[in-house]
């Protein structure tokens, strides 16, 4: 599969073609699920649990994109599936990327290339990187600079940066580097200020995280002005709202415009989704509304996943402050499924709680999937 990882602006030798996003986002709503035999083959199961997919590959792309997924099966061929399970598409060549746009990055004889949907080559292998597309443009690397083309394949932004980001959906601007430091540019090319920053996450909503040459981290907007710079390096934008560390240390929200709507007053946060955000005060956590209110006291241990800690379909993934098992919780912190699983990490970009119909957990040597019922609907053993 092709991976994208985010290089330290201070190491040149980059091919990182997507920075991490500002955004952060939920979880997706699945409708498969991924297990694995006693081989490590994964295959999937369905919303009700059942096997539609037998266990048969050896790497899957995690999430499906323009409705199809990248999976390699045991003889490193690589197919893409759609959310039925059924093989859609085929692939000659190896390294098969997300589609985007209608298009996916594929590389054949060390070199990417774009197929479309039909399989069809459209885009000549001719490159060393090459990312998704967005706002009909990709990032790609010929030799060692990076440049943008076309879905017609023709260089638009010629090859010039160390590195290049994915063009953002709501801002219009991509992250690029010099060899030393970053900054954004428009569709032309252009850059929108100076280029002065370490690290340059993705643009999302008029702002994009970023670490200065000074060490320090906050979100920089599309005029150049620096929010929320502190020493905290793990801020984040959710529905609209800034996690940003205050001068004591304390965590609270800014606005999009740098102005405190939740004072910094907790520990740790966790980003908010259905209107709520997990926080932590005093070694315990509880929920927060979009004003700071509190709407579920602190009463419960450090979640274990925070990606987890969020509610999902009206369910959060929490762990029992008395027992530290894990159970999941409705909007008023009461428990909707006991607290009797033991931990849980995510698996092929699928992470902990509800993500769909089904929940993964683990308990004792087994990793489980359960309905919003609680019900186990699938389970194996997979620890010694």
């Amino acid at each position: 599969m092709a991976v994208a990882v985010v290089c330290a602006a201070q190491n040149c030798d980059h091919s990182a073609i997507e920075p991490l996003s500002t955004l952060a986002l939920p979880p997706p709503v699945r409708e498969l699920f991924p297990i694995m035999n006693a081989e490590g083959r994964i295959g999937f199961i369905n919303g009700t649990g059942r096997v539609v997919v037998t266990p048969r590959y050896r790497k899957i792309g995690g999430t499906f994109e323009d409705g199809l997924m990248a999976v390699t099966d045991v003889a490193d061929a690589e197919s893409y599936i759609d959310v039925t399970g059924a093989v859609k598409l085929k692939v000659d060549g190896t390294l098969a990327g997300p589609f985007s746009e209608g298009l996916a990055a594929v590389s054949s004889n060390g070199k990417f290339g774009y197929i479309n949907k039909a399989g069809r080559v459209v885009i000549a292998p001719a490159f060393q990187v090459a990312g998704p597309f967005h706002l009909g443009l990709a990032a790609v690397r010929r030799g060692s600079q990076h440049g943008f083309v076309d879905a017609a394949g023709r260089v638009v932004i010629p090859a010039s940066f160390q590195w290049a980001g994915e063009f953002s959906p709501s801002d219009k601007l991509a992250a690029v580097d010099y060899c030393g430091l970053c900054g954004y540019i428009n569709r032309e090319g252009k850059p929108v200020f100076e280029r002065r920053f370490y690290r340059c996450y993705r643009f999302s909503d008029g702002v994009a995280k970023v670490e200065t040459t000074q060490g320090k981290w906050g979100f920089v907007t599309a005029s150049g002005e620096v929010l929320g710079e502190a020493d905290w390096p793990n801020g984040f934008l959710s529905e609209g709202l800034l996690a940003v560390q205050g001068l004591g240390g304390k965590i609270g929200f800014m606005n999009v415009q740098g102005k405190w709507v939740i004072e910094p007053k907790f520990d740790a946060v966790a980003p908010f989704s259905e209107g709520k955000a997990a926080v932590e005060l005093e070694g315990r956590w509880g929920f927060i509304d979009k004003v700071g209110s509190v709407v579920v006291p602190p009463v419960f241990a450090e979640p274990g996943d925070l990606l987890a800690a969020r509610f999902h379909s009206g369910l959060a993934f929490m762990a029992d402050a008395h027992t530290g098992k894990y159970g999941f919780i409705d909007a008023a912190g009461k428990w909707v499924i006991a607290p009797r699983f033991e931990r849980c990490e995510e698996q092929y970009g699928y992470h902990c709680g509800f993500n769909g119909n089904l929940a993964r957990v683990e308990s004792g040597k087994q990793i489980q999937y359960i309905n919003k019922s609680g019900k186990i609907v699938w389970s194996t053993r997979t620890r010694p």
